[in-house]
């Protein structure tokens, strides 16, 4: 069943909801466990994949008011800035080469290169931009990509600069880029 909150708005009323805090318990043990993940003894990539599922719990509240659907792909086609640890986790799980180590933009609307019928084929292990980017407002926008709308981003959430912030710190020397710079 379709949740109610999943209506279709205005751009202007999109931007006026205003999403639950997340409750004191939850932000201390997101912290705990944010600074305990970038410490622990496990490898570079089991570290990022756990930094990005943690990411899941952050966005759990604003991704209920979203208007995102399985198989729209809209977001898919946008520039995706990912760290090269990031590109290393992804090519483990997909089995795919990296062609270079980042870079600029390429092509800023083209379909990213795990998109497959309109699917996310490596959506477990997705980069952070990915998992927090939602939109908020009618679906048409995003089909516009010249017409703003609400959307909700890494930079819309303190804790998701803070899990960005240790993806960087694991990165170390390491470029980053868009995911078209790492993958044909």
């Amino acid at each position: 069943m379709e949740k109610a909150i999943r209506i279709y708005r205005t751009i202007d009323e999109a931007r006026a909801l205003s999403f639950p805090m997340i409750s004191t318990g939850e932000a201390t043990a997101i912290q705990w466990e944010l600074s305990h993940i970038v410490n622990d003894q496990s490898s570079t990539s089991a570290k990022v994949a756990k930094l990005l599922t943690l990411t899941d719990r952050i966005v759990k509240i604003p991704k209920e008011f979203s208007v995102c659907s399985q198989k729209c792909s809209h977001c898919c086609h946008i520039p995706v800035s990912i760290s090269g640890v990031e590109a290393d986790l992804l090519a483990e799980t997909s089995g795919r080469e990296i062609k270079k180590r980042g870079g600029l933009f390429l092509n800023k609307y083209s379909p990213c290169p795990f998109l497959r019928k309109n699917e996310c084929s490596v959506y477990d292990v997705r980069p952070l931009v990915c998992r927090a980017h939602f939109a908020f407002d009618d679906p048409q926008y995003c089909k516009a990509q010249t017409v703003p709308h609400a959307t909700y981003t890494v930079a819309s959430n303190g804790f998701l600069g803070k899990v960005m912030k240790a993806i960087d710190y694991l990165n170390q020397d390491k470029r980053a880029g868009d995911i078209r710079a790492f993958f044909k």
